[in-house]
């Protein structure tokens, strides 16, 4: 694996911080200065001195920001497990990991605005285009590419794992004709904007050998541009060793999964003589990209603002802020769910969890996360959907206000009436209706009031 001269130097140079703190001076030292009566004792003494060197050394005396301090265990760890030492507890060695006295705690990563979005948008060619929109699914970085180290490499026996073509689906594919035809009904524009279901870290296993993915739902701007990219290439001949003739065919999604499911989604540039052999497109190259469109359009800007995950902090701040999908706000385990990270319990979380619910969840998203020409549309769309909201709320207004003067002349006429036959009434009536009315809600003599009824009226 290519490893740059500045983190080589950064690892040594932060290892050497550790040694000359531990008071060792040979390099050999590092593999059992900690060695101890026992295995137990071994990984007990070396988190206390490991701790104690975060806490003593890094904290109180040179008080670095967490950052810092979270770069440099990072370094030092990567030192042990590239030489073979993967046992020791980093997990709870970085919880001690701590703001220095009297320094207040790291700032959150800020995001990229939609407006520099915009801009790193539109000033990239196709393939970049689909790459930043793939982004604005809120899936980890890695989700495109990631080179896999050298310690992990003993779990993925692959050098490197990306987003390939048998990893993007149709969602609706899967569902019965009744599942399809209710959520078409609840989503009547979905054939014109259909999304992707993406399968992220396809390759990836758990502690038990089992695939550890999970479920991002694409942009319908993603959708349209990744097509157009593909459509491209199968025109270019990438599929000529597959058949000749799928090159004057139209583009189907189908096909590339059934004859390269392998294939990546997003390719390194490529020529006539490997038009046929596609490469990834490498974290190397998508950082190189990015940062010169970000240098050239954007600079100046706040460190803080990380070159990828400046994306994936915006959506996040949508899906907790802006999101409310019939006014209610998405909860911690939705947004937990759409951004991919593992929740506790889950199970088989992201296939258990109603596909048509998410893919409704996520269509309340996509107004936020759209950002060429298909957002004006998104967003006339949701103009139009309050204009229709605001007049179905003013037409129950006026429904419930004619009721109500409907009521309202009733009870003005019956009151009228009333005092009519008030005046009518003499007292000695008075007292025959109060005994007539007493009689009929007393269901004993139902029947006898009747006849007293129809005896006085027959009187008069």
């Amino acid at each position: 694996i290519y490893v740059s001269t500045t983190t080589r130097n950064n690892r040594l140079g932060y290892t050497l911080h550790l040694m000359k703190f531990l008071g060792l001076t040979e390099w050999q030292q590092l593999q059992n200065w900690y060695y101890r009566k026992n295995p137990e004792q071994n990984f007990s003494y070396f988190e206390s001195r490991i701790t104690e060197f975060i806490e003593e050394e890094l904290q109180k005396k040179r008080k670095l920001k967490v950052a810092s301090q979270r770069s440099m265990i990072s370094h030092v760890k990567s030192v042990y497990e590239l030489n073979g030492v993967t046992i020791f507890p980093w997990r709870r060695i970085f919880s001690k990991i701590r703001p220095p006295e009297g320094k207040e705690p790291d700032r959150e990563i800020i995001a990229y605005s939609m407006d520099q979005i915009k801009i790193l948008f539109n000033n990239s060619n196709p393939t970049y285009k689909a790459l930043i929109a793939f982004f604005m699914s809120g899936p980890r970085t890695g989700g495109a590419y990631q080179s896999i180290t050298a310690v992990d490499r003993v779990k993925y026996p692959e050098k490197e794992r990306f987003l390939r073509i048998q990893d993007l689906k149709d969602p609706l594919e899967d569902l019965t004709s009744n599942e399809r035809r209710d959520f078409l009904l609840i989503m009547p524009d979905y054939g014109e904007t259909p999304v992707y279901e993406m399968n992220i870290y396809s390759e990836d296993l758990n502690k038990q050998g089992d695939p550890d993915h999970y479920t991002c739902w694409s942009t319908p701007e993603f959708y349209y541009l990744i097509n157009l990219v593909l459509a491209k290439r199968q025109r270019d001949g990438e599929l000529d060793l597959i058949d000749r003739e799928l090159k004057n065919k139209s583009f189907d999604i189908k096909i590339w999964r059934q004859n390269c499911p392998d294939s990546p989604v997003f390719r390194a540039e490529y020529g006539k003589h490997d038009v046929t052999s596609p490469e990834p497109l490498t974290d190397g190259s998508i950082q190189t990209y990015l940062a010169n469109r970000r240098k050239d359009y954007l600079q100046p800007m706040k460190k803080r603002v990380k070159l990828f995950n400046g994306f994936r902090s915006y959506v996040q701040t949508i899906l907790e802020h802006k999101v409310t999908p019939g006014g209610v706000p998405l909860t911690h385990n939705e947004v937990q769910w759409f951004m991919g990270r593992e929740l506790p319990g889950m199970g088989k979380h992201y296939d258990r969890w109603g596909k048509i619910e998410q893919l409704i969840r996520w269509w309340n998203v996509l107004e936020w996360v759209i950002i060429g020409e298909m957002r004006e549309k998104f967003l006339n769309r949701k103009l139009d959907e309050k204009d229709k909201t605001i007049k179905q709320k003013e037409a129950e207004k006026q429904q419930q206000w004619a009721a109500f003067s409907g009521l309202t002349a009733l009870t003005k006429q019956a009151l009228q009436e009333v005092r009519n036959v008030q005046k009518q009434v003499t007292p000695e009536m008075s007292v025959e209706m109060f005994k007539i009315f007493k009689d009929i809600f007393n269901t004993r003599t139902n029947c006898r009031s009747s006849e007293t009824f129809c005896r006085k009226n027959a009187q008069q």
